[in-house]
């Protein structure tokens, strides 16, 4: 070990060292090697916050494995995120500095590890994990989805998303590989390069490998093609299915460090069922609550903390959500969308994501957002995508008769544009809020309309 105060041996669970650990277009490392590496290499003082870009790359992620080795907090920032935006996320989350009394006092002997939530609907909150948390959360993952010594999962999610990280601590749990793209190597490229036997997307990307025969064809001879990070059409499920991949379904936020549900291979109807040692009920008004195996830390504010936690250690996710019979004899969770999401237009309730869920298919991926309206007061805006590339006006108009057809006057979209790019791989909803209600302004007549 390092020369700090935490005590933790990051490769305790490897079972067969000589197995690989980290696989490049250009060859392989093995654990036993990557072990090595890690001991020589030089880190950032024991307890720092130690700030990191998290992209894909094999510096990236190891300069994670040496920083937990030393006793280092990782701090990791998106790449894609502008260096003013970096900063900020940095300066809130103290890095540079020793961790505070305060937050040494909550880990103990153990490492911790500080990622960032999207920023959907704000600015970024600095997140402070336990490594025993991660362990934990790898466990239980592994227990639905084995990942061990011959396999390799794709690192097609920057280790800046939790969902990139928790893959480190898989590989960890039992000696399984990471597979790590070239730079500047498209998915569709790595997966035929590589073969993965195991890879985690959203539905963007899983439109991207649909789209190729070569990928769909690598695709399904792997164990587990992970789909979650947000709302995915039936239709895309269908058509992966179709294809012969063997799809789950999850839902997971980065205060559980990943994963809480997830479905089996081939039924994705549902997110599934918790994953082992994962705590989840409903509320009263349909809140998610979760705890168990995963949970975070605390939330960092350079030296503070804040523990947003019940009397029985859950923490209020702001998702909505029920389990519902998964078609297979048993019952799995739906998300139905995010509580502060929710807005009223002229009297009536809408939530976002079931206009969008009602207008996506397997190519064109929706996000909608509430627009102020002097008559009704908010009203539903849509921002689309197009896996095709096909004209506006040709999306617009299915999106406008599938509107038509399945959802009531109140809940169609005023507007649609194409989805302007952001920094990041999830949309900013303050941003599109802003974009969507700039074009409703503009727009010559309060009836429905092509804005793009």
């Amino acid at each position: 070990m390092g020369d700090g105060l935490v005590s933790i041996d990051l490769f305790a669970d490897v079972v067969d060292r000589d197995a690989p650990a980290l696989i490049t277009g250009q060859g392989s490392r093995r654990w036993r090697d990557l072990m090595g590496l890690v001991a020589s290499s030089s880190s950032s003082s024991a307890s720092a916050r130690q700030p990191l870009v998290g992209d894909t790359g094999e510096d990236a992620v190891l300069a994670v494995f040496a920083a937990l080795h030393h006793g280092a907090t990782p701090v990791l920032a998106h790449p894609r995120w502008p260096a003013s935006m970096r900063d900020a996320a940095f300066s809130r989350a103290g890095a540079g500095r020793p961790l505070s009394s305060t937050q040494r006092a909550l880990l103990g002997d153990d490492a911790g590890t500080i990622v960032f939530t999207s920023g959907s609907s704000g600015a970024p909150r600095a997140v402070l994990h336990a490594w025993s948390a991660h362990r934990a959360g790898a466990a239980g993952a592994c227990a639905r989805m084995p990942f061990g010594p011959g396999d390799r999962w794709l690192l097609s999610l920057p280790i800046c998303h939790v969902g990139g990280l928790a893959l480190i601590a898989r590989a960890l749990h039992r000696g399984g590989a990471i597979a790590l793209p070239s730079p500047g190597q498209s998915l569709v490229e790595a997966v035929v390069a590589l073969a993965p036997s195991h890879v985690s997307v959203v539905a963007a990307q899983l439109r991207t490998l649909l789209s190729s025969s070569a990928a769909c064809a690598v695709l399904a001879r792997a164990h587990t093609i992970l789909v979650g990070g947000g709302p995915t059409p039936r239709s895309l499920f269908d058509a992966a299915l179709a294809a012969g991949l063997p799809v789950r379904q999850t839902w997971g936020l980065t205060e559980m460090g990943s994963q809480v549900c997830t479905s089996p291979a081939g039924q994705p109807s549902t997110c599934g069922a918790p994953l082992p040692g994962r705590r989840l009920r409903v509320a009263a008004d349909g809140e998610l609550i979760v705890g168990g195996a995963g949970r975070f830390t605390a939330f960092v504010d350079a030296d503070d903390v804040t523990q947003p936690f019940d009397d029985d250690g859950g923490y209020a996710t702001g998702d909505l959500g029920a389990f519902v019979d998964d078609g297979a004899g048993g019952e799995g969770l739906v998300i139905v969308g995010r509580k502060d999401f929710r807005f009223i237009s002229g009297g009536e309730n809408i939530q976002p994501e079931a206009v969008a869920a009602a207008l996506a298919d397997a190519d064109v991926s929706v996000f909608v957002v509430p627009v102020d309206d002097v008559r009704f007061g908010q009203r539903p805006f849509a921002f689309f995508d197009d896996a095709r590339c096909r004209d506006d006006d040709v999306i617009v108009a299915a999106l406008r008769a599938r509107a038509a057809a399945a959802l009531p006057r109140f809940m169609q979209p005023v507007g649609y544009a194409r989805l302007p790019m952001l920094s990041g791989t999830k949309p900013r909803r303050a941003d599109l809020v802003a974009e969507g209600q700039a074009r409703w302004n503009a727009s010559s007549s309060s009836s429905p309309s092509t804005t793009t």
